[in-house]
């Protein structure tokens, strides 16, 4: 009961492991000496303040409506272009105010402590609700996948694709497909969340044939 309505994860729903859950509530492990938290956490909270106002300043001129309006149809191909690239930063940038708080709220009781890395520093990363460099800089689709959303990324490969195959299998096309399913279920029972995770998952296979072909393309062509 306690680890389903921990206050830490409850509040937005970030996946971690039971195993970890139990080890902190009962000090064991590396969180018998977790360092004071605040000063990371409050990190956090700055940057969640930071995509607040990044949304709000940029959703003035890009919001859902203009695209009805006789405005964006005069507007070139490029320029339409240019307006959903800014479009989808103002739009991503209200979950990631999201994701830094769920994170921060999780590092200030202490949970998100991992003890230390080989160069004797703290880790802060049992739990990482989103990799927004990550998102922001990949060209791989299925890395988005991994980075957005990391917890629930975590939990659908291990607890649900994973359990599609054999082990030491690679997943099939079915198993990816049937991940993505789940996952549109899990958000709610709506047509277009089929939909789009239906694309997503079309998206993933096409980045993975091109991952495909560019390593029969090297054994040709020298890329480095």
């Amino acid at each position: 009961m306690s680890y389903t309505f921990f206050c830490g994860g409850a509040s937005i729903g970030v996946f971690f492991e039971y195993s970890d859950y139990i080890k902190f509530i009962k000090n064991e492990g590396h969180y018998n000496k977790i360092p004071f938290p605040a000063i990371r956490s409050i990190r956090y909270i700055i940057f969640a303040a930071a995509f607040a106002f990044i949304n709000k300043y940029l959703e003035q001129w890009y919001f859902d409506e203009f695209v009805l309006t006789a405005d964006f149809a005069k507007m070139s191909i490029l320029n339409q272009y240019k307006w959903f690239l800014v479009y989808n930063i103002c739009f991503r940038s209200f979950y990631y105010v999201a994701f830094q708080l769920q994170e921060g709220a999780l590092l200030s009781s202490g949970f998100g402590y991992n003890g230390k890395d080989k160069k004797g520093n703290n880790r802060w990363d049992t739990v990482t609700s989103c990799n927004i460099v990550g998102v922001e800089t990949t060209t791989s689709a299925i890395a988005v996948m991994q980075n957005w959303n990391h917890q629930v990324h975590v939990w659908l490969k291990y607890y649900v694709q994973h359990r599609l195959v054999q082990v030491g299998e690679h997943p099939t096309n079915m198993a990816t497909f049937l991940t993505f399913m789940t996952s549109a279920l899990w958000h709610g029972i709506y047509p277009m969340y089929f939909a789009c995770f239906f694309y997503i998952f079309v998206l993933c296979e096409i980045s993975k044939d091109f991952f495909k072909a560019g390593d029969k393309f090297a054994k040709v062509i020298p890329i480095k």
